[in-house]
């Protein structure tokens, strides 16, 4: 009997190491469930401490942004405007050569129209005589 009631002990003192175990893993469960709702906890505290500064730096990196875009577009109508200003200029000097090219030429037809007037008066004059 002394073997069995060995084996029986055995089998209680596993019993209760197999309790204490899974009563040990539910304690170890909890606690972690708990230190990880602490943490949750913990970050969100911490999220709502820094959202404030998250919206501010977002508001200023979008305002920083904005600023940027305006500037650009400033510059590009500035652009906008020289190039306007430059072919201007351009289509007024074309215009003015034009015109002294124009002038000059009438200048020559009428040098020559004269020349060629005086020279047939003056052939004329020399026949006559």
């Amino acid at each position: 009997m002394r073997a069995s009631s060995r084996a029986a002990v055995a089998t209680i003192s596993r019993t209760v190491d197999w309790v204490r175990g899974t009563k040990d893993d539910v304690v170890v469960e909890e606690e972690e469930e708990e230190e990880e709702e602490e943490e949750d906890d913990e970050e969100f505290c911490y999220q709502e401490r820094l959202e404030p500064e998250y919206k501010r730096r977002e508001l200023e990196r979008q305002e920083r942004e904005r600023q940027e875009c305006m500037r650009q577009e400033r510059e590009c109508q500035e652009l906008e405007r020289q190039e306007r200003e430059r072919q201007e200029c351009m289509r007024q000097e074309l215009e003015r050569q034009e015109r002294e090219r124009q002038e000059c030429m009438r200048q020559e037809l009428e040098r020559q129209e004269r020349e060629r007037q005086e020279c047939m008066r003056q052939e004329l004059e020399r026949q006559e005589r």
